[in-house]
């Protein structure tokens, strides 16, 4: 009786799932990640709703996707900081049962970071339109 071969690898191969946060700061594996991730619509508010739109809403959760250093220079009131390569590790930490209001930079990771919230179960996930850049241009529009 033959028996079959048997290969093992000298090493494990990582799996997405495990990547590093080194690896996930890495252009090229968020590049990567985002074209596995098909997106998904959402709605979004534009700067110039969204203190109406946090008003009219009780228990929003604002999630800051930017890098800690950019949170700690400039962010929404009450916002919390969960910076987008730590989503995959972290997403667990996030109430199903709140509204969630998604930041960044510029409007462009939100969209990338709700799809995948919606592939995990959370539903009622709103983008800040064009992120905090926007929001610091309508703040400084509108403070003179």
């Amino acid at each position: 009786m033959a028996m079959p071969l048997l290969f093992v690898l000298a090493c494990p191969l990582p799996s997405r799932a495990q990547a590093t946060a080194a690896k996930m700061n890495d252009p090229q594996t968020l590049q990567e990640m985002s074209a596995q991730i098909p997106r998904i619509p959402m709605p979004s508010v534009k700067p110039k709703a969204l203190t109406a739109w946090l008003a009219a809403r009780q228990n929003v959760l604002i999630v800051d996707l930017r890098a800690a250093e950019d949170f700690n220079r400039q962010h929404l009131t009450g916002a919390v900081n969960l910076p987008l390569n730590a989503l995959p590790d972290r997403y667990q930490e996030l109430p199903l049962d709140r509204a969630i209001l998604l930041v960044d930079a510029d409007g462009t990771t939100t969209l990338l970071a709700g799809s995948y919230l919606k592939r995990k179960g959370f539903r009622d996930l709103v983008r800040l339109f064009g992120g905090m850049d926007a929001w610091r241009l309508f703040d400084v529009k509108n403070s003179k």
